[in-house]
């Protein structure tokens, strides 16, 4: 589990604690960041993707940094060639058969957006071996303050991924077809999150 508390012009503290040993450290964040979402576990490092922009955290270039908790360090994990030159505006990572996976813009500065590029990498670690996945595109009311967080592949094939505040929707990669999942109790904004049967409680994010 993470918490972070981050201000915009000279990093802050993230907290790290483990249900197992029920012990918790408070570690430095090293990074101007006015931005950090979404903290998927792989290759047993937390990682966040920032922003060290100040004049805007969502229209910002974004980098993907990690911690370590053995060794007790952040590190920059190599991103992918940008698609325009500048650098990636990030709305999301997650994690998929066990790799990490992140959720870049395909569209140029601007509040609305129609299509996000998803992209994994198959090599921890590696720069080269990010690969793209697929492009969303129609995507209904998607701002860039908005996230976009895949959450596992379904049994038939399709990737299911919350997007924005309140909306659940599956991809299947073999004919491009997108699908909404309804939600029985709606709510305004709802938190989604991968679970593994296991004798731990799920994380309450609310």
């Amino acid at each position: 589990m993470a918490l972070s508390h981050e201000t915009p012009s000279h990093g802050g503290l993230v907290v790290i604690g483990s249900f197992r040993s029920k012990t918790w450290t408070v570690v430095h964040f090293p990074y101007r960041v006015s931005s950090v979402k979404s903290s998927p576990v792989v290759n047993e490092n937390l990682h966040w993707f920032t922003s060290t922009e100040s004049w805007s955290r969502f229209f910002a270039r974004h980098q993907v940094i990690y911690f370590n908790p053995r060794k007790n360090i952040f590190r920059k994990l190599p991103m992918p060639l940008p698609k325009d030159g500048n650098g990636d505006i990030l709305l999301g990572l997650g994690v998929l058969e066990g790799c990490l996976c992140m959720v870049r813009s395909c569209e140029h500065l601007t509040d609305r957006m129609d299509r996000v590029e998803v992209l994994v990498m198959k090599k921890y670690g590696i720069k080269e071996s990010w690969t793209s996945m697929f492009i969303l595109s129609n995507l209904p009311n998607l701002h860039i303050y908005d996230n976009v967080l895949p959450l596992f592949f379904t049994k038939n094939g399709e990737i299911l991924m919350k997007i924005g505040k309140n909306c659940v929707r599956a991809y299947n990669p073999n004919d491009n077809s997108q699908r909404d999942i309804r939600i029985p109790a709606y709510s305004p904004y709802f938190y989604a999150a991968v679970y593994e049967e296991s004798l731990a409680s799920p994380i309450d994010y609310n």
